[in-house]
């Protein structure tokens, strides 16, 4: 995550503005993006107008929409954020839902999305003569040149020269270097290995590892069950860096995604009350509460919902007494969970039916 994002995460005094557009990558679909754009940017300055929100904010919008003129088919995505404090424009690199809001503070689902995506890694590019080394987050990699990387096999035996006449000192000579050669690339992968560790150190980072079938098979014959996240099959040589960089990521998005079935599967088998608060009203009382570890969510489940003063429940329909409307229900969990200790995973839509879209794991 970058400066922008990180205090457009800490902004708690509205008014916040936030207009989330979605954004077409392709042909003929792209075609849609500048209608897109001004659309919401027309709700923007509709709801702005109702809230009677500052002129100094909407010329900010202004400036902020005119940035966005110029074509950009890089992302699904894009985020115009504006406040007093802080304003910008965020990229996002996955569909966005449109969402056009005024609260006290940002809407920062997307935000949270993009960091978890932005989990740092390691890519390992192994080659039978050389193995690079790249710390990555999302598709972009920046290779390791520090220390022992990158690092090159070098084959330094110097065999003597064949027996002239008698016996198979040929093939005698033949098998030994077959052998030397057998027993030095062991060594190289093992060297690479303990360097890898060494460079990882004791945190919870994944290794993807990129290389042709016996590549990858002689370094897996270390021990690195501890290591290897994932691992992607072909020939990644200087030249095709962009492919690399493209199928890395993705490896390291299929590891994300197995990773958090299994953070599934393990909340549903142990769905009890003491264990677990599912749907959106007992989880908004126990994250209130601070009992919040780890809150699932799918990734585009909002609602609105209402507060009364007095009252620790949330309302799904609007109390007839003085309440106030939260817009973004959802958002205002993710923020209370985080602020609280806890943490956040966003999940695939339709991942979470069994637990009504979203649980949070208790912390007692």
């Amino acid at each position: 995550m970058n400066e922008l994002h990180d205090k457009l995460l800490q902004v708690r005094e509205g008014p916040c503005l936030s207009v989330i557009v979605p954004q077409y990558r392709l042909a003929p679909e792209r075609m849609q993006n500048p209608e897109l754009l001004r659309k919401a940017i027309q709700k923007a300055k509709a709801l702005a107008k109702e809230h009677e929100l500052p002129d100094k904010l909407m010329t900010e919008l202004d400036r902020l929409t005119h940035q966005l003129n110029a074509p950009n088919y890089s992302r699904d995505g894009v985020g115009i954020f504006v406040s007093e404090p802080v304003s910008g424009i965020v990229s996002f690199p996955f569909p966005v839902q449109e969402r056009v809001v005024i609260d006290s503070s940002f809407v920062t689902r997307d935000l949270y999305y993009l960091q978890q995506l932005s989990q740092p890694y390691y890519v390992a590019a192994i080659g039978k003569k050389q193995i690079r080394l790249y710390s990555a987050h999302r598709d972009i990699l920046t290779e390791i040149t520090d220390g022992e990387f990158p690092l090159t096999f070098e084959d330094e035996y110097e065999y003597a020269r064949p027996a002239p006449v008698f016996g198979h000192g040929r093939q005698e000579m033949a098998d030994e270097k077959s052998r030397m050669i057998k027993v030095r690339t062991q060594s190289f992968f093992r060297d690479a290995h303990n360097e890898i560790a060494r460079i990882m150190g004791s945190t919870p980072v994944p290794l993807i590892v990129a290389g042709t079938v016996e590549s990858v098979a002689d370094f897996r014959q270390q021990d690195t069950a501890q290591l290897i996240r994932g691992e992607i099959i072909g020939s990644f040589d200087e030249y095709n860096f962009q492919e690399l960089r493209a199928r890395a990521f993705e490896a390291f998005l299929e590891y994300r995604q197995k990773d958090l079935a299994e953070r599934i599967a393990m909340v549903e088998e142990n769905d009890v009350p003491d264990r677990v608060a599912r749907g959106i009203q007992n989880v908004w009382l126990a994250a209130q509460a601070g009992r919040g570890l780890t809150l699932l969510v799918e990734k585009d489940y909002e609602t609105t919902g209402y507060v009364v003063d007095g009252y620790p429940q949330l309302f799904l329909s609007e109390p007839s007494r003085e309440h106030k409307t939260l817009p973004a229900a959802v958002d205002e969990i993710i923020e209370t969970v985080i602020a609280k200790g806890g943490n956040v995973l966003f999940a695939d839509n339709g991942a979470l039916a069994s637990l009504d879209r979203i649980a949070l794991q208790l912390r007692y």
